[in-house]
Order: C-alpha cells, then structure tokens, then sequence
C-alpha cells in the first residue's frame, strides 16, 4: 500500500466518523447530557398536579353527593313542609318540584330542587330511580367530606337498589375550598356508588366516577392553573364503623391530566395509581402511590410516613436514572 492510499484511506474514515457524530447529536443521542430528560423541578410538579388533581377532583363529586343523601336523610319532614301546606288532614298540597334549603354541618347550606316523581316519592328521604336534583351549595362545609362547597350540580339517579345507585353527575362550577386551595369543577360524569358491609358492621360507599373529559381550575396560593380531566376513571372509597364514624378514605383510578400552568410548560399526564392512595385528615394523600408518563419518560410516586420519593425513568425503558425524597408537604406545596 503506497502512502498516498494510506492518507486517502485514513481522511475517508475521520471524515465518516464526523458524519456519525454530526447525525448522532441530531438525532439527540451521544453523550450523559443528552440521557438528563425532564428536569427534577418539573417532574416534581407535575406529579404533585398528578396526586391533587383527581383526589380532589373526586372527593368534590363524592362530597355532592354525600352532602345531598345527608340532608335528604335528616330533613324529609321540613321537605313536605316546604313542598306545600298541610290540609285538614295533616297531607301536603301536592307539588312537582318541591324545594328546600337546610343547614349543612359545620356552616352554610345546601339547596336542591327535586323533580321526576310523584311527590311522596320525591320527599320519602332516599334518591329513587327516575329522580332529578337540582342542587346549589353556598358555603357548605360537612365534617365527613372535608371540604367547603359551593356551586352546582344535576344528579340524575338512573337506577337504585339496596346496593346502590347508578347517577348522571353535572357539575357547574363546583367549587371544593380545601386546607390546599380552591377548586373549581365543570364537566358530567358517570356515577356508580355501590355500598358493602363487613363482618364488624362497618360499611364502605364506593363512589367510581366516569367522563371523558372535564375541566378543573385550580387557586393554589394565588397560583392559577386549568387542567382537563380526560377518560377519567377514578374511585373514591370512604369506611365507616358499625357506630357511623370514618374510618378510611381511599382513591385509585386513572386519568389523562392535561396540565396548564405558567410555572410548566403544558404537558398531557397519564397518571395510574399504584393500588391505591389513602387520604389523610387534610384531604391529601398520606400512603400508597402512583405512577405518570409524559414527553417519553415515565416517573412513579410512592408516599413514605412522612416524605414522597420520586423515581424518574428516562425514555421509559425500565430504568431507573434519578430518585429523590421531598417532605410530604413540600411535595404537595408544588401543585398548581
């Protein structure tokens, strides 16, 4: 082989070479830097939208509807009072739609006009298959739910038996006010409560709630964001013991969160729960976890007894590239 062939050969192959590294770097490969995905920042505050957004979003539609079957419960007297004068024989005067506003627990009231069935139907304490309720919240806070609501919402009860009740849920801006902020829901679901009870007497009110797509406003320390809620399934299960008294609250479902934030760029969330999540006393996860996908990576949440560590997955290929712990309220501060 002559020198001049040997020099043409070797120019040929460091010429190749950079071609390789030039496509490489265009193709975002080469390098640790090009392996960092999203920043942990970022990631943090997406999954404290992933663990707010759809708690808090069911726990406002199972506090409607919880609010509501209270009331009906404890006030069926007052609602024939208010549905017409009694006669000569202690009866009410007949009304389609009859209307009445009582004192919610801890403050405000909750208001609902009823319509579909006859009247003695419509005031016999229980939501009955062909109902309609049309309900107005103002400033109603129960010990039970946790929140504060007010707005509106339509529940059309489809169906009811002893284990049950199948609803058509519309809310109009719901709005849940929480330890965290204040929330605001627009959107219909599709409402299976089903209710179960245990050897000890207790009993558990499983409330899945359905939709293809909401919209959730959020006001988290004068922070504001918009979030869709799309091919929501989410469950909101609350026990009770034998006495009545709460016991556990759980979540689990998944969702699409589309998230819209001035502190992050807007992202689509696929969010899953990792079986399920308890709720604490101040309305926000305390066990249990989840997982998010978004921009390629994937990310799971898992709560500890007092932090929340995150382990971030580049690429979502199964590895593990970063994991970090943040202190429970710190990581459920970055929502919104």
């Amino acid at each position: 082989m002559t020198h001049r062939s040997l020099v043409h050969r070797t120019g040929s192959a460091r010429a190749l070479a950079a071609m390789s590294l030039m496509a490489l770097a265009a193709c975002g490969g080469g390098g640790d830097d090009d392996r960092s995905g999203i920043s942990d920042d970022t990631a943090q505050g997406y999954a404290a939208d992933a663990a707010t957004m759809p708690v808090t979003a069911g726990t406002a539609l199972n506090a409607a509807t919880t609010t509501l079957q209270t009331a009906l419960t404890t006030t069926t007297a007052a609602a024939a009072k208010a549905a017409g004068s009694e006669d000569g024989t202690g009866a009410a005067t007949q009304a389609t739609t009859p209307t009445t506003t009582v004192p919610c627990a801890l403050g405000g009231s909750v208001s609902w006009v009823a319509s579909g069935l006859p009247l003695a139907d419509l005031l016999n304490g229980r939501l009955d298959a062909g109902e309609t309720y049309d309900i107005t919240y103002s400033a109603c806070a129960t010990a039970v739910t946790g929140v504060v609501l007010d707005g509106a919402a339509r529940l059309v009860v489809n169906a009811a038996d002893a284990s049950g009740l199948d609803l058509a849920t519309t809310a109009t801006a719901l709005t849940a006010t929480t330890p965290q902020g204040r929330f605001v829901l627009d959107g219909r679901w599709q409402h299976q409560l089903r209710v179960s009870t245990d050897a000890a007497g207790g009993t558990t009110r499983a409330n899945r709630f359905a939709t293809p797509l909401a919209v959730l406003t959020s006001t988290v320390n004068t922070r504001q964001a918009r979030y869709e809620l799309r091919d929501m399934d989410w469950t909101v299960a609350d026990t009770f013991s034998s006495s009545g008294q709460p016991v556990a609250r759980a979540h689990n479902g998944r969702l699409e969160l589309f998230a819209s934030t001035p502190r992050r760029p807007s992202a689509t969330l696929r969010v899953a729960t990792l079986g399920t999540l308890v709720i604490g006393s101040d309305g926000l996860a305390v066990s249990g976890g989840f997982s998010l996908v978004a921009g390629g990576d994937k990310w799971s949440v898992t709560y500890g007894a007092t932090t929340v560590s995150i382990a971030l997955d580049i690429g979502n290929d199964g590895s593990t590239e970063r994991t970090w712990t943040l202190q429970r309220l710190v990581f459920h501060g970055e929502a919104g």
